[in-house]
């Protein structure tokens, strides 16, 4: 509670070093100034893969619980933020985890806020209608995100994940979208414990399910990526990768360094999974992508021209991943070097958009900036 997340800090080692740029949390920052604000320390749930787990925090943190921070406390952050920037706001952290009591206190303190401001829920599970009908009742430009992982129950059960049906999921995302959310963005994830390549592929179907459900509703958004670039050291699979039917590649520090020296993501993982080779790890990600792709502009979630350039460019990186791995299979280190060296190029032009362009995560509104009048007002006469 007495941690302060207060950006005029950042605003003002900005100014004193008249250095902005390292300061900027991703590359593109000052156009999508998106902030952020924590609701946690720690968490309820023990997902597999995860270094923020019920058990990590216990294990590297000696917490035994969750430590949540007070509705008055996010509430009044938020305020403040909407004095300088004018962004989305993402609440990190699912705030239902810590109860109900928990949520309508936040929503009660949230009343005085102003009604256009952009904000976005994350959840680890699907929350109750009363959620939706009270976030509705307060914002008016509301995004949510949920991260299933997978479609299939079986292996979400595997990983430790809260336990809930695809028929919850799927009328949770309706009754949201139906209350007026902006969007609603699912995320799945590949290399889980034992997911093979069709039930990789098989996303595609079920998302085309969901689709189907909302009448090709274009505010619902699936998204899909690799466990990557590492299965989060700290988590339980890392600890006892046998349990969870994987092998690490690389355990020490120095080593995972080293991985991210690699040309392509495949070459980068710290993990082998049992279920599913890392060719075909790779193969069905990209395929589910492309499939993902086309249902999203079927939808119009996409426009057609986006459609278009995400399925050139995963198919360019398909077409590249092929090259890098005949690179290195080179016996001749010196040639294998200069190969690799000539497709760098063409491998960074394809790792920062791949599997969607990645705009398609920005939250959907407008009215982005920042009030400079403010911002050095507030620097230059802080008392």
């Amino acid at each position: 509670e007495e941690i302060d997340f207060d950006y005029t800090v950042m605003f003002d080692m900005a100014l004193r070093y008249l250095d902005v740029k390292s300061l900027m949390p991703f590359s593109d920052w000052l156009r999508y100034p998106i902030t952020t604000i924590p609701v946690v320390r720690g968490c309820n749930y023990n997902c597999s893969g995860c270094g923020g787990s019920a058990t990590a925090f216990k294990d590297f943190a000696h917490r035994q619980k969750p430590a949540f921070r007070s509705p008055r406390r996010l509430v009044a952050e938020i305020s403040e933020i909407g004095k300088y920037i004018n962004a989305p706001v993402f609440i990190l952290g699912d705030i239902n985890q810590n109860g109900r009591e928990y949520v309508e206190e936040f929503f009660g303190q949230a009343a005085g806020l102003p009604s256009g401001i952009q904000i976005f829920f994350e959840f680890f599970q699907p929350p109750e209608n009363w959620f939706f009908d009270r976030a509705h009742s307060i914002f008016k430009n509301v995004l949510y995100e949920i991260s299933p992982d997978t479609h299939d129950s079986s292996i979400r059960e595997a990983m430790g994940k809260p336990r809930f049906s695809n028929q919850q999921l799927m009328e949770c995302i309706k009754y949201a979208l139906g209350k007026g959310a902006v969007r609603f963005d699912l995320y799945f994830m590949t290399g889980l414990p034992g997911q093979d390549k069709q039930s990789v592929l098989d996303t595609v179907d079920f998302c085309q399910d969901i689709y189907q459900h909302l009448n090709w509703d274009p505010r619902f958004m699936p998204f899909i990526s690799p466990m990557a670039p590492f299965m989060d050291p700290g988590s339980r699979a890392f600890a006892q990768p046998h349990k969870f039917g994987y092998s690490l590649t690389r355990t020490t520090l120095a080593q995972h360094v080293e991985a991210i020296t690699q040309p392509s993501w495949k070459y980068i993982l710290n993990y082998r999974s049992q279920a599913i080779s890392n060719d075909d790890l790779v193969q069905s990600t990209y395929q589910a992508a492309l499939g993902l792709n086309l249902l999203k502009g079927r939808a119009g979630s996409i426009s057609s021209h986006v459609m278009e350039e995400n399925e050139r460019r995963i198919e360019k990186a398909m077409e590249v991943m092929g090259q890098i791995d005949a690179a290195m299979g080179m016996e001749d280190e010196e040639a294998r070097e200069v190969c690799l060296d000539k497709l760098k190029q063409a491998s960074d032009s394809y790792s920062m958009s791949t599997v969607c362009e990645k705009k398609e995560l920005e939250f959907p509104l407008f009215n982005r900036g920042f009030n400079w009048f403010r911002i050095i007002s507030k620097v230059l006469f802080k008392k």
